[in-house]
């Protein structure tokens, strides 16, 4: 057991002071590359989950957000579900929606072309998994 908590707790500690020292050097997003992004990121999942739940529309919020490695990690309850009749329209209009923006919103699409990638997982009220897709540099750029 000690052989294998010792590790993980030093590289922990040693990835919260990389990061530690990228935040307090940060200036702007031209900072940014494929080595730091990971940091950003957690910035990035600290600042959004102080706000959360945040509502997007009458029928979408998002409850929890989480950066693993070079991911972000979104997750939504959708409310009425009950109402909408083909699910899989549903996926298909949302990904086309949240792909779009998350391309083009400038905010944001600067994570792309450094590797990182944003992952939109929808759930019910009452838990249950509806569908999960992942934008990347590689759905970004079919954008036209």
């Amino acid at each position: 057991m000690k052989k294998i908590f010792l590790p993980l707790l030093l590289s922990i500690s040693l990835f919260g002071g990389v990061c530690d020292k990228f935040e307090q050097n940060f200036q702007d997003t031209k900072d940014l590359n494929k080595a730091n992004v990971h940091c950003f990121l957690h910035i990035m999942e600290r600042e959004m989950s102080k706000m959360l739940p945040m509502q997007l529309d009458q029928y979408t919020y998002i409850t929890k957000v989480y950066a693993v490695d070079k991911e972000v990690m979104y997750e939504y309850m959708v409310h009425k579900i009950s109402g909408v009749d083909n699910l899989k329209s549903l996926e298909t209009e949302m990904k086309k929606v949240v792909t779009n923006s998350n391309c083009t919103n400038p905010d944001i699409k600067f994570i792309f072309p450094l590797g990182a990638s944003i992952q939109h997982s929808y759930f019910t009220e009452d838990g249950k998994f509806l569908f999960r897709f992942s934008v990347s540099q590689k759905e970004c750029a079919k954008i036209k």
